[in-house]
């Protein structure tokens, strides 16, 4: 089982860099070995920007943004 609190932790600070910069959509920097983010990955549940990801360290990647199938299960998260 995921741990719904370090899901739900990601998915918020996610959502607050997405409203706090509009225009550049590279909203989280997260650590792939993390098994929680794999499944996240893994799920669809988020979107990687494959563009930035692996550049420097092939243990980072760039979370973009929340898929809807992610939008989702933060709204239910959040009540």
């Amino acid at each position: 089982m995921k741990d719904i609190n370090i899901i739900r932790e990601l998915f918020e600070k996610l959502t607050q860099q997405k409203t706090k910069n509009s225009f550049v959509y590279l909203v989280g920097m997260v650590d792939i070995s993390n098994e929680d983010i794999q499944w996240l990955i893994q799920e669809q549940y988020v979107e990687v920007d494959e563009a930035i990801s692996y550049l420097d360290n092939k243990d980072i990647i760039f979370i973009k943004q929340l898929t809807e199938k992610g939008n989702a299960l933060f709204s239910q998260l959040r009540t």
